[in-house]
C-alpha cells in the first residue's frame, strides 16, 4: 500500500505529472498549487520535504477560538452589538464541552478540532447572512434566542454528523439537553 507522498513524487519532480492508481499519468499546468494536510511527514523522505513549503500549527487548545475570531471580525460590522454578542456567548459556552466530548467518540471518518468548527462556523455563518434580510422583522430579543438555537442545530449536526454509533449520538444528546438547561 503506497502513502500519499509516494503517489505525489511524480507531481512534485520536474515531470509534474500525478500517477493514478490505476498506472495513468497525468500532466499537471505549472500554475497548479497542491496543498497537503498531513498529521506527520514520518512517510516522506528529504527528496520529497525539499520540494515542499512546509507550514507547521502545534495543536493545542485553543486553535478553535483563533478560527472563531477570525470568522467573527466578518460579523462585528454588519450585526448589533447585542446579536454579536449572543453569538459570542453560545460559542464560548457549548462549543468547548461539545469539542471536548467529541474527542473520545467513534467517527465515521476522520476529523480534527479545526474541521468540526469550521462546518459549524460555514453552517451558521450562512443562517446568520439570511437572518439579516429579517433583522428588522425579528425582534432584538427573538433573535438573540434563534442565533442560541440556530448555534445549537449547526453544533448538532456538525458534531453528530461524524459519530459512527447510536452511543455516542445519545451522548451528545445528553451533552447539548445539559448545556441547553444550564444557558436558559
Amino acid at each position: 500500500h503506497s502513502s500519499w507522498v509516494d503517489m505525489m513524487k511524480c507531481a512534485l519532480d520536474n515531470n509534474q505529472q500525478i500517477c493514478l492508481l490505476n498506472g495513468e499519468m497525468i500532466k499537471i499546468s505549472t500554475t497548479l498549487r497542491i496543498l497537503f494536510e498531513t498529521d506527520n511527514l514520518s512517510s516522506s523522505c528529504p527528496a520529497t520535504t525539499s520540494r515542499c513549503r512546509i507550514i507547521y500549527f502545534q495543536a493545542h487548545e485553543s486553535m478553535w477560538k483563533l478560527l472563531y475570531e477570525s470568522w467573527l471580525l466578518d460579523y462585528k460590522n454588519i450585526l448589533s452589538k447585542s446579536i454579536v454578542g449572543a453569538i459570542d456567548f453560545v460559542v464560548n459556552r457549548l462549543l468547548p464541552p461539545g469539542l471536548e466530548v467529541m474527542k473520545n467518540m467513534n467517527k465515521v471518518v476522520r476529523v480534527n478540532e479545526l474541521n468540526i468548527v469550521q462546518s459549524i462556523l460555514r453552517l451558521f455563518g450562512a443562517a446568520i447572512k439570511e437572518l439579516q434580510a429579517r433583522q428588522d422583522v425579528l425582534k432584538e430579543g427573538k433573535m438573540c434566542v434563534f442565533i442560541h438555537n440556530l448555534f445549537i442545530f449547526n453544533l448538532v449536526w456538525s458534531i453528530g454528523g461524524v459519530l459512527s454509533n447510536r452511543a455516542d449520538r445519545l451522548k451528545l444528546d445528553q451533552l447539548i439537553k445539559q448545556l441547553v438547561d444550564e444557558t436558559r
